[in-house]
Order: C-alpha cells, then sequence, then structure tokens
C-alpha cells in the first residue's frame, strides 16, 4: 500500500486535519508550522505567541491581586487609578493583532488546501 507522497510527489506526508487542529487549539504558539517543517516562522510564531501569553497572564494576575478574598474590589490595595492593571499594554495589543491576522491567514489557507509544508508540497 502506497501512502500519499508515493501516489501524488506534489502531496506531504503531513495532514490537513492535523495542522488545522494544532492551528486552531494552539494557534498563536506556531505549533502548526513546526508540523509542516516551516522551522523559523514557527519559531518566530512561537516567540510572539509565547510573550503575548506571558503578558496576558501577568496582567490576569495582577487584576485578579486587585480583589479580596470575598471578590470585592479592595480599594485600599490600590494606590492610585494608574496601578490600576490594564490590557491596554501596547506590546501586547499589538503582537495580539499580528499573531491574529497570521493565524487567520494560516486557518483560510489550510482549510481551502492552500497551505504548503516546508518543501513546497500541499498536505494531504
Amino acid at each position: 500500500m502506497q501512502t500519499n507522497s508515493e501516489q501524488n510527489p506534489k502531496k506531504s506526508q503531513k495532514t490537513k486535519a492535523i495542522a488545522f487542529s494544532l492551528c486552531f487549539f494552539f494557534a498563536p504558539l506556531g505549533f502548526h508550522r513546526l508540523y509542516v517543517g516551516k522551522i523559523k516562522t514557527g519559531m518566530l510564531m512561537l516567540l510572539l505567541g509565547g510573550t503575548w501569553y506571558y503578558w496576558f497572564i501577568q496582567d490576569l494576575l495582577t487584576s485578579l491581586s486587585a480583589f479580596n478574598a470575598f471578590g470585592a474590589l479592595d480599594l485600599t490595595t490600590i494606590s492610585n487609578i494608574q496601578s490600576m492593571p490594564t490590557s491596554t499594554n501596547p506590546w501586547m495589543t499589538g503582537f495580539g493583532t499580528v499573531l491574529f491576522i497570521w493565524v487567520l491567514i494560516d486557518l483560510i489557507l489550510i482549510v481551502t488546501g492552500n497551505f504548503k509544508d516546508n518543501e513546497g508540497k500541499t498536505l494531504a
């Protein structure tokens, strides 16, 4: 029995289903790009996505620390309004926007069958 790449030399051994699943569930981390062998862009996406997740978790934890054990906002821990945590960090917003557009394009390419592996072959 022949594999997809043996039947059609222009088809990759990597599958669209796995690439789509990785892109959908782990989108900003670039696992789908690493899966198809696009190491440089996968590592770049992992760096951007990891940085974005770090800032997101940091903002989330900072926000949660402003609440007391009863879930009420503890105004005694807030020295001024500028110390209130916000998710308007310009780097986080910029990385988030770039990642969202990049992932959206990758998802569209995978679904339409135009996403290629590192050798330029379409996914099976």
